[in-house]
């Protein structure tokens, strides 16, 4: 999970100097040390190298921080952090971590998703828990629905209660206390080619990141004004769809038809480099109006272009993550920013004509 940390102190690379101190009425909090124990009366984005919330917090938590301490009370958390701690209670969590700790206070509503290296529960979990981790630990766990585990090393303690099904590859090293409480138990397994595969496309993907981002940071000194307009773009997100659907398309058949005439080689040969740059630059398009769109609903602060950027292509490779949704989600980004630029040039275009 080391790549985490590389994810947040890249964040905290574009954002440095930047401050907000009033967090009981903050929509975006970022310092080095976040100490909050006052109510945060709504939804938040949170950054910091230590953050420690004992608070409530009235909707949405983002959170991104090295030493992660909660003990607060919310509607949703997503966190990203080295160490995290939770304590409080929230209806669903997701957690992207190295090491992972759910003390006995934490409660949480429904369901929760936990990928890191070293994962410890306890408290009460009234749904279903997912974890991809090196080892997990269960300790006095309180869980009233399914625990699916994915892990090298597992160890089940004498207090831990499973109401529902507890699921685990079958070459995981297991320890389970006699006296613990299981509803049932099954195992599943995992070929050495879908571990490689996983960890492969985690590679890939973190890589890839980190160069949209470098591009996009770029982009972003060299034509800000382009992002300002894919800001005011993004209502048009039905159109900018058939937009770029029709290009794909259309570019696609023509390229087909070029390569088989005589004179159109050259030709098919330029479509297809623009055709590939539009492809890589629409998860940009696409990233920067979903960063403006989660920035709108959680913040009322003046817009940061950087980190609108950052949020919403990280959201996209996040998603991305996930099977069967990642296909979707690649299909939709693509489209979307490509018919978003080309929305950008028309416009562009028919300003020059009047």
């Amino acid at each position: 999970m080391k790549k985490i940390l590389l994810i947040c102190l890249l964040c905290f690379l574009f954002i440095g100097g930047v401050y907000a101190k009033d967090y009981s009425n903050s929509n975006l909090i970022i310092d080095e040390k976040v100490i909050a124990d006052e109510d945060i009366n709504n939804s938040a984005l949170i950054f910091g190298n230590s953050v420690d919330l004992a608070s409530k917090l009235d909707g949405v938590g983002l959170i991104f921080g090295n030493d992660i301490s909660l003990n607060l009370t919310s509607d949703y958390i997503a966190t990203f952090g080295n160490n995290i701690t939770f304590n409080g209670k929230t209806r669903d969590a997701i957690i992207f971590g190295n090491k992972v700790t759910l003390n006995e206070g934490a409660t949480i509503g429904r369901d929760i998703y936990i990928f890191a290296s070293s994962v410890s529960i306890s408290g009460s979990i009234n749904r279903n828990i997912t974890i991809y981790a090196s080892d997990v630990s269960i300790k006095d766990a309180q869980i009233s629905g399914n625990v699916k585990i994915r892990a090298n090393d597992i160890d089940i303690e004498r207090n831990a209660a499973i109401i529902g099904e507890l699921s685990y590859n079958e070459d995981a090293n297991v320890n389970i206390s006699d006296v613990a409480s299981i509803g049932s138990k099954k195992t599943y397994k995992i070929e050495k080619e879908e571990k490689n595969e996983f960890l492969e496309k985690l590679k890939s993907s973190f890589i890839s990141f980190i160069n949209v981002l470098l591009v996009f940071a770029i982009l972003l000194f060299l034509v800000p004004t382009i992002f300002k307009k894919l800001d005011n773009n993004k209502t048009d997100i039905i159109k900018s769809l058939g937009i770029g659907f029709a290009f794909l398309i259309s570019a696609l058949i023509a390229v087909i038809i070029l390569i088989f005439t005589i004179f159109g080689l050259s030709l098919a040969l330029l479509l297809i480099v623009a055709y590939i740059v539009l492809i890589y630059l629409s998860t940009i398009a696409t990233g920067y109006m979903l960063g403006s769109f989660v920035w709108e609903k959680i913040t009322k602060v003046n817009k940061k272009p950087y980190l609108i950027g950052i949020i919403g292509i990280l959201i996209i490779y996040i998603l991305k993550l996930i099977p069967y949704v990642s296909i979707l989600i690649t299909i939709l980004s693509v489209v979307i920013g490509v018919g978003s630029i080309l929305s950008l040039y028309k416009r562009k275009k028919e300003t020059r004509t009047k």
